[in-house]
């Protein structure tokens, strides 16, 4: 993932990988516990929506206390350009601004079906009262933030803006250390994000890959966001998550050779 290599992600991905152990990736200290795969569908119908009309800022409620101006700006970066954010820490609430009003409404779409957490605290996302925000004054972390999100939103990673967007993710795991991995792990792990619609898993140099094809690219965009990066268990077991050079999947399953694995999820 060359593309990768401009250092806005790497400043964007070092904010997000030190999520505590609520949030499903760092374990509890008991061993080689795996992390919590499964989604609680009590939290959704707890969560309560304030409707208003659609507008370019989206509301943010929820965060925690110690949330970042570069963890704010991770959330928005599949749907598109940012324009500005406010955040409030002592009031658990952010607001982010896209640069047009379609970005607002996919990711209040997406963010309402699959809702993601941040150190255990299910974050709440609907429209804003504000259309607009004027800051009177500037705010380094809050310039950094932006930039380095609206470059990699410029690298049009998923392929989006050239007409034949990528919903496959190629994902390699380093350093199993005897751990179980498989089709099956892999999918309680990425589900989350999205829909999916096949997963392939082979060995290559006695290492474990995986591809994972989802429905949507813009699921896929987010789920390699959060995902990279990230250990399945405590100390081993690390996420390498990146766009695949397969579009589609059938095609990579006809012409692979050296497969030894192969599972398929419809």
């Amino acid at each position: 993932m060359t593309a990768m290599s401009t250092g806005a992600y790497t400043a964007l991905m070092s904010s997000k990988r030190k999520r505590d152990e609520a949030n499903g990736f760092i374990m509890n200290g008991n061993g080689h516990a795996p992390m919590e795969t499964d989604t609680n569908d009590n939290k959704k119908s707890r969560i309560e929506y304030v409707e208003t009309v659609p507008s370019k800022v989206v509301h943010i409620r929820n965060m925690p206390d110690d949330a970042t101006e570069h963890e704010i700006a991770l959330l928005g970066i599949p749907f598109g350009l940012l324009e500005n954010m406010v955040l409030s820490k002592k009031a658990n609430q952010a607001l982010l601004e896209m640069q047009c009003l379609e970005s607002a409404i996919m990711m209040v779409t997406y963010y309402r079906e699959y809702q993601v957490t941040l150190r255990g605290r299910t974050l709440v996302m609907q429209y804003s009262k504000h259309q607009h925000l004027e800051l009177h004054s500037e705010n380094s972390s809050i310039g950094s933030a932006i930039q380095n999100a609206n470059c990699i939103v410029q690298q049009d990673l998923s392929g989006a803006n050239s007409g034949i967007p990528t919903t496959v993710l190629r994902v390699v795991v380093d350093n199993i250390m005897g751990q179980q991995i498989n089709h099956t792990i892999l999918h309680k792990i990425f589900y989350r994000y999205g829909k999916i619609l096949r997963i392939v898993t082979y060995l290559k140099n006695n290492q474990y890959h995986g591809l994972v094809e989802f429905g949507n690219h813009i699921h896929a965009f987010v789920a390699m966001l959060h995902l990279n990066g990230q250990n399945i268990y405590t100390g081993c077991c690390s996420l390498r998550v990146q766009f695949s050079k397969n579009r589609v999947l059938w095609r990579f399953v006809r012409k692979v050779i050296d497969v030894e694995i192969i599972r398929t999820i419809h």
